[in-house]
């Protein structure tokens, strides 16, 4: 359980950056878009943005190597809400907006 919780720890402390992403599938087609996260753990905020626009994300939350959180998509007029799980390496989050649209991310090297 130990090991466990410090894996834990260790996959929720790699979550910030920023992040490429890309949602498959959209009534828009696929859709590029990028995602800032900053802070550690606990004290976690993030930003999505697309071109010149940037919001924040909503009850952002870490859980583990689990991501979640909503925004508000002024072009539809709709909350967004995402789930993303971080995987092994720490450089790809992967999951679902909106549990339909699926949606990958890569880590920006800087």
């Amino acid at each position: 359980e130990v090991a466990e919780k410090s894996m834990a720890d260790a996959s929720a402390k790699s979550v910030a950056g920023a992040w490429d992403l890309t949602i498959s599938d959209t009534p828009a087609g696929n859709v590029q878009a990028d995602m800032v996260i900053e802070g550690s753990a606990g004290n976690y905020k993030a930003y999505m943005g697309a071109g010149d626009e940037k919001v924040a994300v909503d009850d952002f939350k870490v859980d583990g190597n689990k991501v979640s959180g909503s925004f508000y998509n002024s072009e539809y007029g709709v909350d967004v809400y995402f789930n993303m799980t971080l995987d092994e390496t720490g450089n790809t989050l992967k999951g679902y907006m909106m549990d339909q649209f699926a949606v990958k991310g890569k880590r920006k090297m800087m």
